[in-house]
């Protein structure tokens, strides 16, 4: 019994380690896909489709989660001409989620023509830096990742600010 209790104590930070890089990479793959599903139901609606932070109504914390919605009415605030498309909720390792766009807006926007109302960054910190995470969205909508190049088990930055998370 006491084998067992010592290696449990010594694999458990392993473990959460494991667990935050997992939670980080899903994160990542989330908002690809809601990044992603709003360019397409823009461009083949033809409508503007907004995605913001928050959960039930467009609060800007990302921590809570995501929706994305058809924007009729006021830009970035969900009212009662807007149809919510997807909501998603992220991991609870997240120490914070920030999006930062040249706008300067809480939110992104999807024009019909398929690009986006501002080019940014989406930076996702985890409970330690293996499990920082970017995405960087071009004003065209091209989206990119980042990734561990290096192989140190952490990625690099894709800001030239590096994560923030500090």
């Amino acid at each position: 019994m006491a084998i067992l209790a010592l290696l449990g104590m010594l694999t458990y930070p392993t473990m959460q380690g494991w667990l935050a890089r997992m939670e980080a990479n899903e994160f990542s793959r989330q908002m690809a896909r809601l990044i992603t599903l709003g360019r397409t139901e823009a461009t083949l609606y033809r409508q503007t489709y907004a995605l913001c932070g928050g959960q039930g109504s467009c609060t800007g914390d990302w921590t809570q989660g995501a929706i994305l919605f058809q924007d009729n009415g006021v830009r970035g605030a969900i009212d009662g001409t807007d149809r919510i498309v997807r909501q998603d909720s992220f991991g609870k390792r997240t120490k914070a989620i920030r999006w930062a766009g040249n706008l300067k807006l809480p939110y992104l926007i999807f024009l019909s023509n398929g690009s986006v109302g501002s080019n940014g960054t989406m930076t996702y910190c985890g409970e330690q830096p293996a499990a920082h995470r970017q995405l960087v969205l071009s004003r065209s909508g091209r989206l990119r990742m980042s990734q561990d190049r290096d192989g140190d088990g952490q990625h690099e930055p894709l800001s030239a600010n590096g994560f923030g998370c500090d």
